[in-house]
């Protein structure tokens, strides 16, 4: 993998259980990892469904690999969340991540 074509930087974030002040269980993200990546489009799909619209915006981000990411993370990218969808190492070397994740709205 080229370094040159790693231009977007994304915090991958894991998802943590914490309580509130009514002791309630509440699911919140902490930082992971920051990292380089390469970013492509993938889809993007909207719908009018109960006189509103939808959108499912689908990204696939490319990177150096990274031992642990999970479908329980997710991306922030751009000031947007990504969930992951799917993560595969697809040499099975350990030298490069594809992650696909879906827009969160």
């Amino acid at each position: 993998m080229r370094a040159g074509s790693l231009r977007d930087v994304i915090v991958i974030e894991k998802s943590i259980t914490t309580s509130n002040e009514y002791k309630e269980k509440v699911k919140t993200f902490e930082p992971f990892v920051e990292t380089r990546t390469q970013v492509s489009h993938v889809s993007s799909n909207e719908k009018y469904f109960n006189g509103k619209y939808t959108d499912k915006i689908v990204k696939k981000f490319r990177l150096r690999y990274i031992d642990g990411v999970t479908t329980d993370m997710r991306i922030v990218f751009e000031k947007e969340n990504y969930d992951i969808k799917e993560v595969v190492d697809p040499s099975r070397r350990k030298r490069e991540l594809l992650i696909v994740g879906e827009l969160v709205k």
